[in-house]
């Protein structure tokens, strides 16, 4: 027995000693038996090591008062001052050292938040995920966010610019340099490497990042061609019309416009979709798009700013509240920038330098979605599969090849990519489409193969949004702010803008191509180049509003202008106006504004949609024909006030309700080819088209449906799915349970927050879905000494799950509170909250 007994310990004593050095996927005898999920796992001997693994990731929550770091690099003294929510407030005596102390600290809490961003942009995961990763790094290459990088930085001239860069980067270096193997982030252990060096090229890719995350789903133009391959372009832009029913501009109608307009080009004579004759390729090619798209379909946002005169304060109060996916860390991480020449304070991106929503003693800003068409997918005929020559003009042109190059952990070869780009820009997609048989198409023989080509927006290289922020921190008035987005490109968006001189506009910055009516809603003809815009709308051209009669501005991604005020095309791709709707009313419907109806306004969540729907459902509902489950949800719905709180239930019922008859309505059409018409659109059809062939179920020919016969199936369905949910309790039918809300973790899905009690929905203003929502509350009252503001996110400012300011924000979050933003003017300025004074000096 003691034989065997040591013979066991030895045994396991071998096991332990090789699981500490390996990864469990490593080790030759459990390979092919461990869970898949476990296969990645880091050595445990490093994980769980006391001295350098995750224990040492735990922090106290009260940080020493005092700090003193020394930096070589610096030019003179940099004093770091951090508040109670642990916000750094930067004192620099110039700008390198300003941007040099911005990426050190960004560093200090979000490293590993900042490499997964930057990989990912780069299409570089699969270095640190291995294998399952491969495929998301070949998609990101393919939409050449790495390449235009690289491009956009070799053009960038001006030595503001480069400074800024290197000075972030430097101090971002500065930091990694600073740690020890056993001061890595949690998630470096998790995965098993290490932080390698920043650059200025990862700041790019950031903002690179962000115009990807924020650009229109690029599935719409595969989507779009392929209805109209079944139904007609007539149809499918009866559905997604270029104006929408309810007419709610950004620019207020009848906005005088203060420039001549140019020539507008003209659609084709001849044009017509290419996509008749792709009708089953198109159907795989969009399958293949949406399963490589990533993230939110819509992302959205407010912004709003009120004159003086309808102002309580006597001077402009904004607000704004960008919708993002909410995750942690948090997107935004909050901080003050104080130099000789600038004192601003905001939310930044980590990864980038400047602040890109915030205020200063002069102005105030935020910014919101403008849903301008930004990229276009193009049909390329080439010459044979080599891929080499396609048809352009009457000739055949080049196409020019880059080698991507990708490097997968666990593989002891580089996986190679070879990319094919036209004129137009990148191959984006591998599989071919060919032409079907029988279908007559006179430009193209059926033997040739098909590729489509991406042309986007956020490809330009001449850009410059480093800049472009650098000059906006520093503007004081309304000319300044404006000529600071002159070199900006992408994402287009409307910013909200308020001054000490009483002064409130909004703008679109970016840019927008000049394009014919229509252009881009469908796949082009990538042969000819009178489908190609030639230009683009002049930045003093772009839609913008200063100081109109009403008093106030406001945006919610609805249609930027009627075609009456503007005369450009913009796109389709607008949001449906349901919160544009009830910002204006409330706005409308105040006079002397103060701070705390602005807050109400930020957290309203009155559904306009239901608000018109309901009625209209209910006097079309036959109660007699309804089951006594059906009786009690009737009645939930006649005493419901509209409004979207975590503890409705009749918000529930209405939207299971909503859901079934969006389908009934649409799904037989549109369910397996594209996406379903805006909210809007199922008002109109409700409330005006009544006899709208759409309703008739096309599946179903012994029977014609009306809308009647749809509302009443409908509700016996929602009836039966929340009996489903009920379970005997009628809490499982309030709102913020029924639609739950998690804050996920960017990667690792036990770091996240799960069954957060949220109310809103993504048609309320305040417009919190199950994963997404306001990522940076924030409102400004401007005043004529310092202004007073106030602000909150989802998250804390730390990266870190082990601190305290990993999460210390969400409940205040959750229940709209906002929390005070404490702006110091200088070193002598005084404040209770200001906890650690950080040091940093030259050696």
């Amino acid at each position: 027995m003691k034989v065997f007994r040591a013979v066991i310990i030895i045994f396991w004593s071998a096991f332990l000693a090789i699981a500490l050095q390996f990864r469990l996927a490593e080790i030759p005898f459990l390979k092919n038996y461990i869970p898949e999920q476990l296969a990645s796992a880091p050595p445990l001997g490093r994980f769980l090591d006391p001295f350098n693994g995750f224990w040492q990731n735990a922090e106290a929550k009260k940080r020493p008062t005092e700090i003193k770091i020394q930096v070589p690099e610096l030019k003179n003294k940099v004093e770091i001052w951090l508040d109670s929510r642990l916000v750094p407030h930067i004192f620099a005596q110039n700008d390198y050292d300003l941007y040099f102390a911005q990426g050190y600290m960004i560093a200090s809490e979000r490293l590993w938040q900042m490499d997964f961003l930057t990989r990912f942009a780069a299409g570089r995961l699969s270095e640190v995920l291995g294998e399952k990763a491969l495929e998301i790094d070949r998609s990101q290459r393919r939409m050449g966010i790495l390449h235009s990088a690289e491009r956009t930085l070799a053009n960038l001239k001006d030595s503001i610019s480069k400074m800024v860069l290197q000075a972030y980067a430097d101090g971002v270096n500065a930091y990694i340099a600073s740690l020890k193997p056993h001061q890595f982030p949690l998630e470096y252990k998790i995965l098993d490497y290490a932080p390698e060096q920043w650059s200025p090229l990862k700041s790019v890719l950031m903002l690179k990042y962000m115009a990807y995350d924020l650009s229109i789903a690029y599935t719409d133009d595969f989507a779009n061609s392929l209805a109209a391959s079944m139904y007609s372009e007539k149809a499918i832009d009866s559905l997604f019309p270029n104006t929408p029913y309810r007419i709610e501009p950004v620019i207020p109608q009848k906005t005088s416009l203060d420039f001549k307009p140019l020539k507008k080009p003209q659609r084709p004579p001849k044009y017509d979709s290419i996509s008749r004759a792709l009708h089953q390729n198109l159907k795989e090619l969009q399958s293949l798009l949406q399963a490589q798209a990533a993230g939110e379909k819509v992302k959205g946002s407010n912004n709003w700013a009120v004159g003086a005169k309808k102002s309580e304060t006597g001077f402009p109060i904004l607000a704004g509240d960008p919708h993002l996916s909410l995750k942690l860390p948090s997107i935004w991480y909050e901080m003050q920038l104080i130099s000789p020449t600038c004192n601003v304070y905001g939310v930044t991106l980590p990864g980038t330098p400047t602040i890109v929503i915030g205020f200063n003693e002069k102005i105030a800003w935020s910014l919101t979605n403008a849903y301008t068409d930004a990229s276009d997918f193009y049909q390329i005929r080439f010459k044979d599969d080599k891929l080499d020559e396609y048809w352009h003009n009457g000739t055949w042109k080049k196409t020019i090849t880059r080698k991507e190059t990708i490097k997968v952990r666990g593989r002891e070869k580089e996986v190679v990519d070879y990319i094919r780009y036209t004129h137009h820009g990148a191959i984006v997609l591998e599989s071919p489409a060919k032409l079907v048989a029988g279908e007559p198409n006179k430009l193209y023989s059926l033997e040739v193969p098909y590729r489509h080509a991406l042309r986007w927006t956020a490809h330009d290289t001449t850009t410059n949004e480093i800049i472009a922020f650098y000059k906006l921190n520093r503007a004081t008035n309304y000319k300044e702010f404006q000529e600071s987005f002159v070199t900006f490109g992408y994402p287009t968006q409307v910013v909200a803008y308020a001054d000490v001189d009483k002064n409130i506009a909004l703008q679109v910055i970016g840019k927008i191509p000049l394009r014919w009516n229509g252009q881009g809603k469908y796949i082009l003809d990538g042969s000819n180049s009178t489908y190609e815009y030639q230009e683009f709308i002049p930045y003093s051209q772009n839609p913008k509003v200063f100081n109109p009669e009403q008093q106030y501005v406001a945006s919610a991604n609805q249609l930027i202008a009627d075609t009456l005020t503007y005369p450009y095309y913009l796109g389709y791709e607008y949001v449906s106006p349901e919160r544009a709707i009830r910002i204006n009313e409330r706005l409308r419907s105040w006079t002397k504004v103060k701070y705390e109806q602005m807050r109400e306004l930020q957290n309203d969540v009155l559904g306009i949609h239901a608000r018109e729907l309901l009625p209209a459902l209910l006097s079309l509902l036959d109660s007699t024909q309804i089951s006594k489950e059906g009786q009690k949800i009737l009645q939930i719905l006649k005493k419901w006030d509209y409004l979207y709180k975590a503890e409705s239930l009749g918000a529930t019922c209405f939207e299971a309700w909503y859901d079934e008859l969006r389908k009934a309505i649409w799904a037989d059409e549109l369910g397996s080819i594209s996406h379903y018409p805006v909210t809007d659109q199922m008002i109109r059809i409700v409330l005006k088209d009544t006899t709208s062939h759409w309703i008739d179920n096309k599946n179903t020919k012994e029977i014609k449906e009306t809308l009647k016969i749809l509302v009443q199936e409908s509700f016996e369905k929602a009836t039966q799915i929340l009996q489903s949910k009920h379970q005997g309790n009628d809490e499982n039918w309030a709102w913020g349970k029924y639609k739950g809300f998690e804050l996920k973790h960017l990667l690792i899905p036990n770091l996240g927050i799960k069954n957060l009690m949220t109310s809103g929905s993504k048609r309320t203003v305040n417009a919190t879905g199950s994963d997404h929502g306001p990522s940076w509350r924030m409102i400004v009252m401007l005043g004529a000494n310092t202004p007073k503001a106030y602000g909150i996110y989802p998250g804390g400012q730390s990266g870190n799950p082990g601190s305290f300011y990993y999460d210390n924000m969400v409940e205040n979050w959750r229940l709209g509170e906002l929390e005070e933003l404490i702006f110091l003017k200088n070193t002598q300025s005084r404040n209770p909250k200001i906890l650690t004074k950080i040091v940093m000096e030259t050696n």
